[in-house]
């Protein structure tokens, strides 16, 4: 009988094995490699379908059929440069002047979003500090007790907040902070008391918000609330129905 040969010459001169372990080794890496790339993309065409987010004013108008009047740049993508430090701010001088010219005469605002983290705070504080600019005398109430953190962004310390003042452990007087803006004062979520035994919904919807609305309406030329995510809790309906408008910043991404 025969030998079987099942070698090929190699250029050096050597019988190189075709069913060698190394290359099936090799063509199985090389299927992997291509199995997840492809998968990969697929992921990505997926999750670029069912992405939520509102990139672009006319992607929020045509969703919610609710016209946008100002845009905010999501700031921590812009944070180093003068360029977008102007873009900023000229958003908020957009949303200002959209609030100072309402024919509705607006002074009350609630700025609200659906999930944490969507920037809510931050739209309120820009807005609020955008107003005071003016020689407006502004309030930022945070109505969010949860989550409080407006005294950290505004690095002050606040002696009462808003819980102690609705419950009758401190004044007005004491409860309002003042800001290294002249024009923009505050009342903080940071209590003395202790609101883990309190229905925070219920304090918002009480009379006694009302009438604090009331009071300091007649002291201020625009008053801005800070409130929960919707979603999470049912505080910002209960603010809802005592303000001018509602401003709803979805991820801060309406642009």
């Amino acid at each position: 009988s025969h030998p079987s040969f099942s070698g090929s010459v190699s250029d050096a001169g050597r019988i190189t094995d075709i069913n060698s372990p190394w290359l099936i080794s090799f063509g199985i890496a090389f299927a992997a490699v291509g199995i997840t790339v492809a998968a990969f993309f697929i992921f990505n065409l997926f999750s670029f379908a069912a992405d939520r987010t509102l990139r672009s004013s006319s992607k929020f108008e045509t969703l919610t059929r609710i016209p946008v009047i100002a845009a905010i740049p999501p700031v921590a993508r812009m944070i180093g440069t003068e360029r977008s430090a102007n873009q900023v701010s000229n958003a908020y001088r957009v949303l200002r002047s959209a609030i100072k010219y309402s024919r509705r005469g607006v002074r009350t605002i609630a700025v609200c979003s659906p999930s944490p983290r969507d920037g809510r705070t931050s739209v309120a504080i820009g807005l609020s500090q955008s107003l005071a600019d003016t020689n407006a005398m502004v309030l930022l109430i945070e109505a969010d007790m949860h989550r409080p953190n407006i005294s950290r962004e505004l690095r002050f310390d606040p002696v009462f907040g808003l819980g102690d003042l609705l419950l009758g452990k401190a004044n007005l007087a004491a409860t309002i902070n003042k800001t290294s803006n002249r024009n923009l004062y505050v009342i903080t979520a940071v209590n003395n008391v202790n609101m883990n035994s309190i229905d925070v919904c219920d304090l918002l919807d009480s009379d006694v918000f009302t009438e604090l609305l009331k009071a300091v309406e007649s002291q201020f030329d625009y008053v801005i609330i800070d409130t929960p995510a919707i979603e999470l809790l049912p505080d910002a309906a209960a603010v809802a129905g005592k303000v001018d408008e509602i401003k709803d910043f979805y991820n801060t991404k309406v642009a």
